[in-house]
């Protein structure tokens, strides 16, 4: 091992490696990093535990007094990105919500079904989750928008959180 006493100049090198591989390694004193290949993430050792650095980041929208007919823009991307997860729950008495989540670069066009059936929202306590997609996949420069159909019960509100994470 070398040990390092002052400031690393890596001078005009076009690419630096850290310890890396399936599941990653082991970063048990503060400061060690590495990258698990297999999940994606960078890992590091703050001193009391080893923490990851998540890839995954999300964006939510609550509407109130949910009505069939909803169309509602929930972000614009300008990275492509891919869905990994559409947590949703409802607020109300007997709530029941048919969504569609879209997405396109036109917002005008029809949209790409992320969930081709849509998703029946009902939960009003730990959310329904919705991690099985027939077109996850968002172009750059994209919206992404959330539609309801049917609409069944008193809904007082409608909670959506999209996970994502950015595409190379």
């Amino acid at each position: 091992a070398t040990t390092f006493t002052n400031v690393v100049d890596a001078g005009g090198a076009t690419s630096f490696e850290i310890p890396n591989g399936a599941g990653g390694t082991t970063v048990n004193a503060t400061g060690e990093v590495c990258v698990d290949s297999t999940s994606g993430t960078v890992n590091f050792y703050d001193g009391t535990a080893e923490r990851v650095i998540q890839p995954i980041m999300s964006k939510s929208i609550t509407i109130e007094d949910v009505v069939t007919a909803e169309d509602i823009s929930i972000f614009f991307t300008d990275d492509a990105i891919t869905i990994t997860k559409i947590v949703a729950v409802c607020t109300g008495s007997s709530p029941s919500v048919l969504t569609f989540n879209r997405h396109h670069t036109d917002r005008n066009n029809a949209g790409n079904l992320v969930v081709t059936a849509g998703n029946t929202i009902t939960s009003t306590t730990t959310g329904s989750v919705i991690t099985s997609f027939n077109d996850a996949t968002v172009p750059a420069d994209s919206f992404i928008w959330l539609e309801t159909t049917t609409v069944s019960g008193t809904i007082d509100s409608l909670h959506v959180t999209i996970f994502y994470r950015q595409d190379p």
